[in-house]
């Protein structure tokens, strides 16, 4: 191979790395609850701790209504806050329910990063405390159900849990990544020169 043919190749790649690898602001992250059925209107809150865990403030939270078109509530954590959040605490609306939880996902740069099986999100190892709720896993369809009631039913998610969760905040290598990937292959198509008449 020429180094007129070589060099363009070698820089390309060298760029290529530079621009997946220099560090962006990270993607706002977005966290779903979806629900088996819509039954009962629901509305639930997200707390978030930053920097200390358990530290759940009247500030830091978020609070979602019950979108029955998606059968889900959505919860967006700001790209921000990416680096910092310590903890997580689900808070149910204080009224005696019965709800149906089928599945959680965590997405970022509109990409889902990761969807928990309700079932281990919600396993008593994942959980450092509870008040006013009762978690039954029906592990052999993979749903929860959680019966809530009135005196401030929540879920704290220990510290494990919530990095786990938190470590998918998007900083978009993949889209840059696939911005690479498109410039070389329309590079390698326009060297054959496939679209050009003989």
């Amino acid at each position: 191979m020429k180094i007129k043919t070589v060099l363009p190749v070698i820089i390309f790649i060298i760029l290529s790395i530079l621009f997946v690898a220099i560090p962006l602001p990270s993607a706002d992250l977005y966290i779903r609850v979806h629900f088996f059925d819509n039954t009962v209107e629901k509305q639930c809150s997200l707390y978030y701790a930053l920097n200390e865990p358990m530290a759940f403030t009247g500030d830091q939270y978020l609070l979602s209504d019950f979108e029955p078109e998606q059968n889900q509530v959505t919860f967006c954590l700001d790209g921000s806050l990416a680096d910092q959040i310590s903890g997580l605490r689900l808070d149910f609306s204080g009224t005696q329910d019965l709800v149906c939880i089928n599945s959680i996902t965590v997405s970022s740069a509109g990409i889902v990063q990761e969807e928990y099986n309700p079932c281990v999100f919600f396993s008593p190892s994942n959980i450092a405390h509870s008040n006013d709720v009762e978690i039954n896993l029906i592990q052999d369809r993979n749903i929860v159900y959680i019966g809530t009631g009135s005196s401030d039913p929540y879920i704290v998610l220990n510290n494990e849990a919530a990095a786990e969760v938190a470590r998918h905040f998007s900083q978009y290598r993949l889209t840059r990544l696939g911005i690479c990937a498109f410039i070389a292959i329309a590079w390698f198509l326009a060297k054959k020169k496939i679209f050009t008449e003989k």
